[in-house]
């Protein structure tokens, strides 16, 4: 009974993206893999902030909290901060089944002013990595937010042990298919059983 559940970027609904295509992909190619899939709205997604997305996050860990061991995570871009900061904070004592974190980051190039809350505000990332269950990673080495991919990658290595895998030209994953997302995914579930 595996479940998964996917936290957008900054601006990003269900319908943004990959994430109808991914849904779409997981029910009719392997719809044995999750029951549901389950795709996180912000309260405010175009200027979300720390404190209620957590609260609405801690609200959606709250009805998964009864499989959490079945949980799969996927956050991209600011939603991999979400995810973890919703982590670190969850009462959680037992790690899910696994975590992708999608163009992922700790810090951007070009910060505007709602976004360096989820920048500087500081969290224990290893608190997070503890209730994640495994961490993998997906990054570009042309992100348009984060030019310096190798300090991005070292950093996710440093902070979570995540193991973070590079596509060549992948931008910051904003297509409306992205095989690569889908592949990892697929691959991360794969090495939890």
């Amino acid at each position: 009974m595996t479940r998964l559940l996917i936290v957008p970027r900054w601006s990003g609904r269900a319908s943004s993206d990959w994430y109808p295509w991914l849904q779409h992909q997981l029910e009719t190619r392997y719809p044995e893999l999750f029951t549901d899939v389950h795709i996180f709205e912000y309260p405010t997604p175009d200027a979300p902030e720390i404190a209620e997305t957590l609260a609405a996050l801690t609200t959606t860990f709250d009805e998964f909290r009864a499989t959490w061991s079945d949980l799969v995570l996927v956050g991209h871009s600011v939603g991999c901060q979400a995810l973890l900061r919703a982590l670190a904070h969850s009462g959680m004592t037992s790690p899910a089944r696994g975590l992708l974190c999608v163009a992922g980051w700790w810090d951007i190039d070009e910060p505007w002013p709602t976004i360096r809350p989820w920048i500087e505000r500081v969290f224990d990332p290893k608190s997070a990595a503890t209730v994640a269950g495994r961490v993998d990673v997906l990054l570009s080495n042309n992100d348009p937010f984060t030019q310096n991919w190798q300090k991005n990658c070292e950093e996710w290595m440093a902070q979570l042990n995540a193991e973070v895998t590079v596509v060549p030209g992948a931008k910051h994953f904003n297509g409306e298919q992205e095989p690569a997302v889908f592949e990892a995914l697929l691959k991360l579930c794969q090495r939890q059983r």
